[in-house]
């Protein structure tokens, strides 16, 4: 099995210093709550995963988000949020964007990047289904 090419820090930052944030926006959400399916104990599962391309000098990657509620007792998903949101980035062209530099920015600045706009997507939707409050908390890279 190939080894997977990492990029050296040197790369990394050399590439950094080419693209500039240009937007960021949410394209998909949903929210669906089934209150019956809840229970006092209720485990949260986040996951993310992301999708990139190179489109002329512009490097976009859609970043995915969801979380769900499951009641540990019955196992059944009683919270399930979901968000889709795009991060669109310009490029100066002075560096190749390489693959291995888009691998390592989407697992760590895209997701650093949308995790706010996540957290208050879910606290805003939670809110208005008169449950009590959800907090999710600050993301830190470990």
């Amino acid at each position: 099995m190939a080894k997977k090419r990492e990029i050296s820090i040197t790369d990394y930052r050399d590439i950094l210093n080419t693209i500039e944030l240009e937007n960021i926006c949410l394209i998909s959400s949903s929210f669906k709550l089934d209150k019956d399916k809840l229970s006092t104990n209720v485990k949260l599962v986040i996951k993310e995963s992301s999708k990139s391309e190179l489109k002329d000098t512009f490097l976009i990657i859609r970043y995915k988000s969801t979380l769900k509620g499951i009641n540990e007792d019955t196992q059944e998903v009683g919270i399930n949020v979901e968000t889709i949101h795009e991060l669109q980035y310009s490029s100066t062209g002075e560096k190749e964007i390489t693959q291995e530099f888009i691998e390592k920015f989407s697992s760590y600045s895209a997701s650093m990047l949308v995790w706010p706009y996540f957290r208050e997507f879910v606290q805003s939707q939670i809110s208005k289904t008169l449950m009590p409050p959800l907090t999710l908390p600050l993301k830190k890279q470990g």
